[in-house]
């Protein structure tokens, strides 16, 4: 008995050494990092218009997340991230744009067409929409149309789409299951769907009462996160916790010292978030997503 509590006092020992190499990553404090200007909601950003109809209040936008600078002006390789609103009843022209655009559905109902074809727009449909690529949103109900809105220019390292790809989270299998932990992602849009080579756009999901692991991203590597209604979570930032509503988003600071996780809280319900990332290595392709075909349209339209 005395031989084996040696035993384990003698390893417990040996293994000082390899313990004590093993440091804490810097408190804000140290880093000198503000988190706050990483963090971003629509109430903070006035209203603006977009598609000449519908209402859009920015979330995060535009900026050099590497110096210091504006509150939510943090994204390097896109122009907007912003939650929209098309009006009951409501329509937008017929349009391109030289932007490329991501729009995921909150709630409501309606349609996205391109002026030959269209796709039925509810909770939980997600649609990448290239350059150059006609579209139109219709709000085909008495509530409003909401969705997340993000929008960038096309990298010349990608070669995007010509059509209008739509697809359903609710028909994705969970591809990725318990990456950091706890994150469970459906893969909605990735490189060979047009994107660049190290983007992919995920819906992540947590089960109640579980946290990501906190671990920090090198500069040039833009993640965001932003919370899915209904419900509140949490977000930890370096040695800080902010409570995270409904269309709050966060891009990870890329400075390489700085963690970041989710956390749900809730005892009973799942949660989700809608997240888009540019890596600064190639990002798993998964080219056999299902997707949703068009309808034609009617010939009135």
């Amino acid at each position: 008995m005395r031989m084996n509590r040696w035993l384990s006092a003698s390893l417990a020992l040996a293994a000082l050494p390899a313990l004590a190499q093993v440091r804490p990553f810097p408190s804000n404090e140290q880093t000198g990092v503000d988190i706050d200007r990483y963090i971003g909601n629509p109430f903070a950003s006035p209203a603006k218009v977009t598609h000449e109809v519908m209402l859009k209040r920015s979330i995060l936008r535009h900026g050099d997340p590497h110096k210091p600078g504006e509150p939510g002006a943090v994204l390097e390789y896109r122009k907007d991230f912003a939650v929209a609103t098309l009006l009951p009843h409501n329509r937008t022209p017929l349009v391109q744009t030289p932007e490329q655009h991501i729009l995921f559905i909150q709630s409501g109902r309606g349609r996205l067409d391109n002026g030959a074809s269209y796709w039925d727009l509810r909770e939980g449909i997600a649609a990448l929409i290239p350059p150059a690529a006609r579209h139109r949103l219709v709000n085909t109900s008495d509530q409003p149309l909401l969705m997340f809105l993000l929008t960038w220019d096309s990298p010349p390292e990608a070669t995007p789409r010509k059509d209008i790809l739509v697809r359903d989270v609710h028909a994705l299998p969970i591809a990725e299951k318990n990456a950091h932990w706890s994150y469970m992602a459906k893969n909605i849009f990735h490189p060979s769907d047009g994107l660049h080579p190290n983007e992919k756009v995920l819906i992540v999901y947590m089960a109640p009462m579980t946290i990501g692991s906190p671990h920090p991203h090198v500069e040039h590597w833009e993640e965001v996160w932003v919370k899915i209604p209904p419900g509140d979570a949490h977000l930890l930032l370096g040695s800080e916790v902010r409570e995270m509503p409904p269309n709050t988003a966060f891009l990870a600071p890329p400075n390489g010292q700085t963690v970041h996780s989710v956390m749900n809280l809730s005892r009973s319900k799942v949660q989700s978030w809608f997240y888009f990332a540019r890596y600064t290595q190639p990002a798993p392709d998964y080219k056999d997503e299902p997707s949703v075909a068009p309808k034609p349209l009617p010939p009135t339209e």
